[in-house]
């Protein structure tokens, strides 16, 4: 998704004055949401998928992220002005998002070393750092592009055939896996080997019924608890699913918005592209390196507590750009620092954020792998849903124009 950010950010005819933005956003909410319908009930039916399963469903995501490169290299300008290859693309991204936050992450941090999610998701984020770097040397101006856009594909698709190269090296070689690391076998396996023996040790009719009345019980129970989390885990999951509704259905909904809003001549002016240009390559920066920054050393929860503060303070100072407040200061070049600054720390802390959370699952101990395994399920399903429901909302409201940059006044 973020190198349609950036195609938004470096080709106007297809930013259409921010309403396109508006339709990545909707687009992104629909297809979240029936990923995580989807997921929500395989969860439900399977309470323990075992890990060659995620492991396969997490080659086919990062292959979809290659796939969707190569469709935006070869027709992101058909057909305007609704660039359909373009939605096309949109789909396929949101769904390594969604895919990325429901599958990959909770595998890595139930089954891999909980240091391993920082460098998986500093390195999907490098490589959004890298796509930034390049769009900016395409249009450092936001005015016009100093080479094809089709050029810039061509480097995606390259990178994310090297991540799609390095994720198939981590599963050949089983790289930070802690079931081989500690000698254990799959535990989905293995409880599955001890229900199938405790069916056939039943002797009788009488036994095998209470058997099977007591396994249904236990599904049951198996199917609410493959989405529990430990007391001690509820505060950062919380925190961590709320950046994202900050950084994804506030602030990049309405970012553009008010980078133009911050233009003191005009919605279309050079100086709100340069803004955006900016603000966007800011963030796509701060992302991975906070990234990686979390791998350094574990965050106590009370420096977690404000750093969460200060992410949502500043995706307010984002919607105050973006519906006017106090426009005069964000035309000033003090403001449009501010604003520059306060949508980068967005993102940068969402990914801090984010990811420590993964870690405290990740490196809990005390807890068992199941537990583990649920307790990051259900952080995977808070960073997708909300952001989804309130994407309907904002999505459209952009999309169709009922929320657009207001001409300064004269």
């Amino acid at each position: 998704m973020n190198a349609i950010l950036n195609l938004l950010a470096n080709e106007p005819t297809v930013a259409k004055g921010g309403a396109m933005m508006g339709t990545l956003v909707l687009i992104g909410a629909i297809v979240n949401l029936s990923l995580a319908g989807v997921y929500l009930i395989w969860r439900l039916i399977w309470p323990t998928p075992g890990i060659r399963t995620e492991q396969c469903l997490a080659t086919l995501i990062v292959a979809s992220s290659v796939a969707s490169f190569v469709i935006l290299l070869f027709g992101w300008d058909f057909c305007p002005p609704k660039f359909p290859l373009v939605m096309l693309a949109s789909v396929l991204g949101h769904s390594v998002g969604a895919g990325s936050a429901l599958v990959l992450f909770p595998l890595v941090s139930t089954y891999y070393g909980g240091w391993l999610v920082a460098p998986i998701r500093a390195g999907t984020d490098l490589s959004s750092m890298i796509t930034a770097f390049v769009s900016l040397a395409q249009n450092p101006t936001g005015d016009s592009n100093r080479f094809p856009t089709w050029v810039v594909f061509l480097i995606y698709a390259l990178l994310s055939a090297c991540g799609l190269a390095a994720w198939v090296l981590i599963l050949r070689r089983g790289i930070g896996l802690r079931v081989l690391e500690e000698g254990r076998p799959d535990t989905s396996d293995s409880e599955e080997n001890e229900d199938s023996a405790g069916s056939d040790s039943a002797g009788n009719d009488a036994a095998a019924s209470e058997e099977k009345s007591t396994r249904k019980k236990r599904c049951f129970c198996a199917q609410f608890e493959s989405l529990a989390c430990p007391p001690f885990l509820r505060l950062p999951v919380a925190l961590a699913a709320a950046t994202q509704v900050t950084q994804w259905c506030l602030a990049m909904s309405f970012g553009e918005i008010g980078a133009m809003m911050s233009d003191p001549s005009s919605c279309d002016g050079s100086r709100g592209q340069f803004v955006w240009r900016m603000a966007l390559t800011a963030s796509q920066v701060l992302v991975p390196c906070c990234s990686l920054l979390s791998s350094v050393r574990r965050c106590p929860q009370w420096l977690l507590v404000v750093l969460s503060i200060l992410q949502y303070f500043s995706s307010l100072l984002v919607l105050f750009a973006a519906f006017g407040i106090g426009r005069s200061f964000w035309t000033s070049q003090a403001g449009q620092f501010v604003f520059i600054s306060a949508f980068a720390a967005c993102g940068g802390l969402e990914g801090y954020i984010i990811t420590m959370a993964y870690r405290y699952i990740g490196d809990a101990e005390a807890i068992s792998e199941k537990l583990r395994h649920s307790a990051s399920s259900l952080l995977s399903l808070l960073t997708v849903l909300p952001v989804s429901l309130l994407g309907l909302w904002t999505g459209a409201v952009v999309a169709d124009g009922s929320f657009a940059c207001v001409e300064p006044p004269h």
